[in-house]
């Protein structure tokens, strides 16, 4: 069989306005004021989001005909899949914040650097030098830039280019493209990237009158994402299809999360971190492919996991699959364009298998006979926020049921495989989730 020919896949995600088939009605990246969309990569096979039309003819009752001459009546109308994503900050914490349901974001700001510097021109270039403060050793944020266009004054559709180092000091660039402003309006930009130095900030797009910039190093966001009464829904464009016709991109809206998984095997993969949205949704449209795009974060290799039981660590993770089942279905049509009519948010569960490995025997005794509740699994990724800090996952269960708990062989290590559901709690509510390093605002 001859290997057949594919094309590159490129996505992007946002979180609806309006809960269930409205998508973002800004069509901005999300590090730009304002903007809804993410952008990320798959490692789903081309089509992993199928488009379902059923098609229904009636039965002939004359004749040699097996079936009449009627046209096919049009059925039920909706798309479904999933969608392998490595983990990377902005789409995973996106993807658990709908699936759980509310998020609480809280900034770490690192130094202002830059107060108020003027635009008059197009470039406008701000370097290193005119900074009021350098980057705090040790720290690698993320940059904030707010652009405000003074009286009588316009900017038209331009960009902002940041460029500097990274934790591994290897130089970065990275451009935002950014909307037009009248007078006295502003946007904020923030960066996909995290910086050691920060070399210059270049403003392009100045029309009339002046502008100001104003910059500042955020070390991290922390997000505390917990379970809310409903869930939330997706949009997510697809782009490089030619089923959409030239020029056009399909957007798939009202997709609901039925299941979430986030698998992690520290000895397969290269250690890559996997989270996996099931997805169920609209008919798809085609539409003009849109203007603001960035290119995803790259993801990380070699994550690790740890646990902690009752406040104390008592064994590692070497493989563990968490899979969240949110409750939430369609409503399937039965009028109209015959796309669901809605969704259902049921209840939550939370169902955690893997295998744990531990230092000695005493650790290993320790996790079978302790009692205590509040388990904490940290997800780790290689990616510096200081010199102190790694980007990291921290999903916290009040208590687990367990189902099955086998010690086994694995190279003289001491290991055990296990499986185990979560219970309810009032102050928790099934599961809660933090995320160091994410960018601002909540999701």
């Amino acid at each position: 069989m001859t290997e057949q020919a594919t094309w590159l896949r490129w996505l992007r995600m946002g979180r609806e306005n309006v809960a269930w088939g409205t998508a973002p009605a800004n069509e901005l990246e999300y590090n730009m004021s304002g903007g809804l969309w993410y952008s990320f990569i798959t490692a789903s096979q081309l089509g992993a989001l199928k488009r379902i039309e059923a098609k229904h003819r009636t039965k002939g009752a004359t004749g040699q005909r097996s079936l009449d001459q009627h046209l096919p009546v049009s059925g039920a109308r909706r798309s479904e899949g999933s969608l392998d994503i490595p983990f990377v900050s902005d789409v995973g914490g996106l993807l658990l914040r709908t699936a759980l349901g509310a998020d609480s974001a809280a900034d770490t700001d690192d130094v202002i650097l830059l107060t108020a510097g003027a635009i008059n021109e197009t470039p406008e270039t701000f370097l290193a030098a005119g900074f009021d403060n350098p980057i705090t050793a040790n720290r690698y944020p993320y940059i904030e830039c707010v652009v405000t266009a003074a009286a009588a004054s316009t900017f038209i559709a331009g960009t902002v280019v940041l460029t500097g180092t990274d934790p591994d000091d290897r130089a970065i660039t990275e451009t935002i493209v950014t909307p037009a402003l009248a007078a006295t309006e502003s946007y904020t930009v923030y960066s996909k990237l995290s910086y050691k130095t920060l070399t210059s900030i270049v403003i392009t797009g100045w029309s009339s009158g002046t502008g100001t910039l104003v910059a500042t190093a955020i070390q991290y966001t922390t997000h505390t994402i917990t379970c809310a009464d409903t869930n939330g829904s997706l949009a997510i464009d697809e782009h490089g299809d030619p089923a959409a016709a030239s020029g056009n991109i399909w957007r798939y809206t009202g997709l609901v999360i039925p299941q979430l998984n986030l698998a992690f095997a520290a000895t397969e993969e290269e250690g890559l971190f996997v989270i996996t949205p099931t997805l169920a949704g609209k008919f798809p449209t085609a539409i003009a492919d849109p203007t603001y795009r960035l290119p995803p974060l790259t993801p990380w290799p070699s994550w690790i996991c740890s646990v902690t039981r009752g406040g104390s660590a008592y064994a590692k993770i070497q493989a563990a699959n968490f899979q969240i089942n949110t409750g939430t279905r369609l409503r399937r049509a039965a009028t109209g364009s015959q796309d669901p009519a809605g969704k259902v948010d049921g209840g939550r569960t939370v169902q955690i298998s893997g295998r744990l490995w531990f230092d000695d025997e005493t650790e290993y005794d320790d996790w079978v006979n302790n009692a205590l509740a509040n388990y904490e699994f940290t997800f780790t990724s290689p990616y510096a926020v200081t010199s102190a800090i790694k980007q990291n996952l921290l999903l916290e269960c009040t208590e687990f049921v367990w189902l099955t708990y086998d010690p086994v062989e694995d190279d003289g290590l001491i290991v055990a495989d296990f499986t185990a559901y979560n219970k309810a709690h009032a102050s928790d509510n099934v599961i809660k989730a933090t995320l160091i390093n994410t960018k601002n605002g909540a999701y």
